[in-house]
């Protein structure tokens, strides 16, 4: 079976989306992750509204 991501990372070259591109997408995705995860170890506050499901 193929690699999925490689199988993705081809078609995004495919259709012109070059390297550093590639690299600032992952490093934006990272430094999401970081900063959800330092927020829970924090333990702030969530300043907006809750939203409850039904």
């Amino acid at each position: 079976m193929p690699n999925l991501p490689l199988l993705v990372l081809g078609k995004a070259r495919a259709e012109g989306v070059t390297d550093e591109e590639v690299a600032e997408i992952v490093g934006q995705v990272a430094l999401n992750v970081l900063t959800n995860y330092f927020t829970v170890l924090s333990g702030v506050d969530i300043d907006w509204p809750v939203v409850v499901t039904v």
